[in-house]
């Protein structure tokens, strides 16, 4: 009895997935069919993505201020001068001359008349002039010599001398 129930199960799964098998079933439903394979030749490459070209120098570095930029921008004949560079050279007297065994220093009296300390490299004079030497006894200032067009052609070099009555 026991081999008669094992062999009507088996014949029983055996029936059930052969009759599963079926391309319809009794209850109306049909399997779903996938369009057939393409071939290589009839594959379409999706278009290659064009990329904007970007030119990199005309890119802002996003770690500067604004404002930096805005100052960068500034012409230098817009760029204020300071009290030394606001008068004729010939305008200013020297005072005094600080003589030490690093760096002279030297006091200048402006027009308005107040009095200013100015070492080697300042600027000096409408001119651009420069303190290029500080003596005992003047203050050389050069100054670019420029053409009509506005280029540097040379350079003139001023002294501003200490009064007589102070030389000695």
């Amino acid at each position: 009895m026991h081999n008669r129930f094992i062999n009507f199960l088996m014949v029983f799964f055996v029936s059930f997935f052969l009759a599963s098998c079926g391309e319809s079933g009794d209850d109306g439903s049909a399997r779903v069919k996938r369009p057939p394979l393409k071939q290589k030749s009839q594959l379409k490459k999706p278009p290659l993505k064009v990329e904007p070209k970007v030119d990199k120098t005309q890119r802002r570095d996003p770690f500067l201020s604004f404002l930096a930029k805005v100052e960068a921008e500034k012409p230098k004949s817009e760029i204020p001068k300071g009290p030394l560079e606001s008068h004729e050279l010939k305008s200013f007297n020297l005072l005094m001359v600080i003589v030490g065994k690093r760096m002279s220093r030297a006091k200048i009296i402006a027009p308005d008349g107040k009095t200013y300390t100015v070492k080697v490299g300042d600027k000096l004079g409408l001119n651009s002039g420069r303190i290029v030497r500080i003596t005992d006894r003047f203050i050389k200032v050069r100054e670019p010599v420029r053409d009509i067009d506005g280029k540097r052609v040379g350079y003139d070099d001023q002294e501003i001398a200490l009064p007589e009555k102070l030389k000695n």
